[in-house]
């Protein structure tokens, strides 16, 4: 038997209901994938999916950080 555990993590914006999904990618590929889950959450940030490798994901939380802060 294979059993295996996988962590999705969510971006919420409660006051909208409305989030953008992290988790493993869906093939198995071992990238991580970025994408807008349902409906709702389409229409409110736009319908979305790519996919990164672990190493891309860190360069882009990087310059997410460094952006945001440049516009406080």
């Amino acid at each position: 038997m294979v059993i295996s555990t996988e962590i999705n993590r969510r971006i919420w914006d409660d006051d909208n209901g409305v989030y953008i999904e992290i988790r493993p990618d869906q093939d198995g590929l071992g990238t991580i994938e970025i994408h807008t889950p349902d409906e709702k959450s389409k229409k409110w940030f736009g319908d979305f999916r790519f996919s990164v490798t672990k190493e891309v994901a860190k360069h882009l939380g990087e310059a997410l950080i460094s952006a945001s802060k440049e516009i406080e």
